[in-house]
């Protein structure tokens, strides 16, 4: 009778949204895919160093490389793999840190899409506005 009464209790503070683990557990997840969808690769500027291509580090050439070059596509996903794992381990996600990882790079990728399409039409103008917005003001 009493674990059946603590398991309706708890259950309910699940669904009511006022359970601690849960509470704590939607932060960190939150916390990870905000970094993923935030994520900038690191450059020159942001390493303060010259970094050399793929190539060059590994002596391997990519002949017929394309406009897209899909080396640096996989710099890019190995330092986004990177920098996420570390971050995920650190909030204990060590079990499904391969699963949130790949998961967070689909987020990231699909924002960096909408970026770009949408920059010159929607973005722009709406940091445009809003300049205008504030210098009136």
């Amino acid at each position: 009778d009493n674990e059946v009464r603590m398991l309706v209790s708890s259950t309910e503070s699940v669904l009511r949204g006022s359970d601690p683990v849960l509470s704590l557990l939607d932060k960190r997840v939150r916390d990870i895919f905000k970094s993923a969808c935030t994520f900038v690769q690191p450059n020159i500027e942001t390493l303060g160093k010259a970094v050399a291509p793929l190539s060059m580090r590994t002596g391997i050439q990519n002949t017929g490389a394309k406009a897209s070059d899909p080396a640096d596509f996989n710099s890019q996903k190995i330092q986004f793999v990177n920098a996420l794992s570390q971050k995920s381990t650190k909030l204990g996600f060590n079990v499904a840190v391969n699963d949130l990882v790949e998961t967070t790079y689909d987020a990231f990728k699909v924002i960096e899409h909408c970026m770009k399409v949408h920059e010159h039409d929607v973005l722009i103008p709406i940091a445009n506005d809003a300049d205008r917005s504030d210098a009136s003001s």
